[in-house]
């Protein structure tokens, strides 16, 4: 049995005596070690998430007979590539049938390079192999270019990214990477169509989040893979508008479905300090426009004024007129009770203390404003608090407050002030965009 470690200074002591290493082979043994979703992959390399999004290396037809790769960063078995600059390759026209042809990163241990190839395939005979042997050359696929006779170019990505929890490939150019969270990479279609990776081509375990857009998406299975979810053998699953699905392989012909992840990410948070505050403004610099369904505004706070109890009002775009409608179901003691108020000039999202109601104590308020962005519909939401205006029986409420805006706009402002007194310092308010 041997046992080997490194790097090590000098060449005498030790395991220093493997020194000068090899640069092609040990120091790539050494990367390959500490990059494990490039070693985990089916190729041994792939593609490192661009600051864009999943564009290094893009495929484009700039001309006739022209396939354009963009620049980009990649690993290729254990060996670090940059490409700074477009390079095009020559794609001939076939002359009897359709020819298929790959453009990889290729490794040469005698060249000691890893550049963009070609490799040129047969007319009417599919892709051309890949080489891969190692201490010689190794192939790690970044693109089928098919061509016809007339001419026409199409591209098919066999990318992998290696940004994400194992290596995921990308089926199509149309996905963007829009994040990524515990799980593994957070992808999205332009066309609402996202193809998983093949099962057997991924690490057991590997996970892929696959985020709709507001139209929904489609996911479908990668040949005869299944998608396990509500019912088994799926071909397809289907998310709704703005849903986020994780999907984990077991590494063989299955991708389960492991959640439905209500994607919930802060957006603005509002801290009140050196003095007291007139409002809580969340305006179009932290309100999207697009990439999340609804609102979510949790506040821990108290008023600045000498009350038990001040009512806390939200406005939305800066409407002051009578669009209001809401409902309050409110419960202390035992106790519950109802009040409602139509066609107001704003809408009470809850309560909170002031001075009067003692030291330390400061109310909680969750609102929830759904479908912001939808403009065929009023606006509604509904607001949960915890108030204690005194502490005493009767003064302890739990509030379910509900209503709407009269309008069909899409929100991109929300004011939350108090009917009486400022938010106190201390008082934080959260915002958050849910998908």
């Amino acid at each position: 049995m041997t046992e080997r470690s490194r790097p090590w200074d000098g060449t005498t002591t030790g395991d220093a005596t493997d020194a000068p290493y090899d640069a092609s082979t040990e120091w790539a043994e050494l990367f390959r070690a500490i990059l494990p979703r490039s070693e985990s992959s089916a190729n041994k390399g792939g593609v490192v998430l661009g600051a864009t999004g999943f564009s290094d290396y893009n495929a484009t037809t700039p001309g006739a007979n022209t396939a354009r790769i963009a620049s980009g960063i990649g690993w290729d078995y254990g060996q670090w590539h940059r490409s700074d600059a477009n390079v095009d390759f020559t794609i001939s026209t076939p002359a009897v049938s359709t020819r298929v042809d790959r453009i990889v990163l290729r490794k040469s241990w005698s060249l000691q390079t890893v550049r963009l190839t070609r490799i040129a395939g047969t007319e009417g005979a599919g892709a051309p192999a890949l080489t891969q042997t190692a201490g010689t050359t190794w192939d790690v696929p970044l693109w089928l270019v098919s061509i016809t006779t007339g001419g026409a170019i199409t591209f098919t990505d066999q990318r992998y990214n290696l940004s994400g929890v194992g290596s995921i490939r990308l089926a199509s150019a149309a996905y963007t990477i829009v994040g990524d969270d515990m799980g593994g990479l957070v992808v999205q279609s332009s066309t609402n169509t996202v193809t998983l990776p093949a099962a057997n081509s991924m690490p057991i375990g590997s996970e892929i989040t696959v985020k709709a857009t507001t139209t929904g998406a489609t996911v479908i299975r990668s040949g005869s893979d299944t998608i396990w979810g509500s019912q088994s053998g799926q071909t397809v699953f289907w998310l709704a508008p703005g849903d986020a699905y994780r999907f984990k392989t077991d590494g063989t012909s299955i991708w389960y479905v492991v959640s439905n992840i209500p994607a919930m990410v802060k957006l603005n948070e509002q801290a009140v300090s050196g003095s007291p505050q007139a409002n809580f403004d969340f305006t179009s610099a932290h309100i999207p426009t697009a990439g999340f369904r609804h609102l979510n505004i949790k506040i821990k706070g108290r008023s600045s004024a000498a009350v038990t109890t001040a009512n806390a009002i939200a406005t939305v775009n800066g409407d002051t007129g009578n669009n209001y409608d809401r409902e309050l179901i409110q419960a202390a003691a035992g106790t519950i009770s109802s009040t409602e108020n139509i066609a107001g000039a704003n809408a009470i999202v809850g309560d909170v203390g002031g001075s009067s109601s003692g030291a330390n104590v400061a109310s909680q308020i969750d609102l929830l404003i759904e479908d912001f962005l939808n403009t065929a519909w009023q606006k509604s939401f509904r607001s949960q608090t915890a108030h204690k205006a005194l502490a005493s029986s009767g003064n302890v409420y739990v509030e379910d407050h509900a209503g709407f805006w009269r309008s069909t706009a899409a929100i991109t402002a929300v004011r939350v002030a108090l009917s009486s007194g400022s938010w106190e310092v201390g008082s934080v308010a959260t915002l958050y965009g849910i998908v």
